[in-house]
């Protein structure tokens, strides 16, 4: 897993095919960090990791993996490293990492449940079109 900059415009490009609902800007300021794996040269998976605010824990957004390349635990694999990264820099917050999926994603949720979170909340968001 390597570490990628905030704004990597590989990262852009593997979302949009990997997980096009995604509207992470990838270049926000709060986010301190992309995580990513590659098979050859090809970015094939990726984890953002932000913070709304200092001291806070951090927050995962955007867990994406190319299609060609689900089913292998890539997944996982990016975000164990961004929770481990964003947990060392912060050792202070604890053990409070959080994400979000949607209620309809199955497969996120038995990846992040296989990886130790829980669910804890249940809230419905929509998105202003105007």
């Amino acid at each position: 897993v390597e570490r990628l900059e905030v704004g990597d415009p590989e990262v852009d490009d593997l979302l949009a095919v990997a997980h096009p609902a995604a509207d992470t800007d990838t270049a926000d300021p709060r986010l301190f960090g992309w995580w990513g794996l590659r098979d050859g040269s090809a970015l094939v998976a990726v984890v953002g990791a932000l913070r709304f605010a200092p001291g806070l824990p951090p927050y995962l957004v955007s867990v994406a993996t190319h299609p060609e390349h689900r089913g292998r635990g890539l997944a996982g694999r990016v975000m164990a490293a961004a929770v481990r990264d964003g947990l060392a820099e912060s050792p202070q917050v604890g053990t409070g990492v959080s994400l979000a999926l949607y209620a309809s994603n199955d497969r996120a949720r038995r990846v992040y449940l296989r990886h130790g979170f829980e669910l804890r909340h249940q809230f419905e968001s929509l998105r202003n079109t105007r």
